[in-house]
């Protein structure tokens, strides 16, 4: 059974998708025929508590992810 994030994939298509961490974009990426080509890959501070992590596709205000982390760290 795989993930259903990779069935979102599948279906949507989507161009390019971002990851946010705590409200802050820390990933922005667009899809290849070669892959994934990063546009950001900001840099975070690992001994900072994270509370939520969440993906977005093509833009959309909407994520299609989220992730409680409940505060852990790197």
């Amino acid at each position: 059974m795989q993930h259903f994030l990779l069935d979102l994939l599948t279906q949507q298509k989507p161009e390019g998708f971002s990851v946010v961490l705590d409200g802050t974009e820390i990933f922005k990426g667009k899809f290849t025929d070669s892959g994934i080509e990063t546009i950001l890959d900001a840099p975070i501070d690992i001994n900072k508590p994270r509370w939520l992590m969440t993906i977005f596709f093509d833009g959309n205000p909407i994520p299609v992810y989220s992730l409680s982390l409940d505060g852990e760290t790197g």
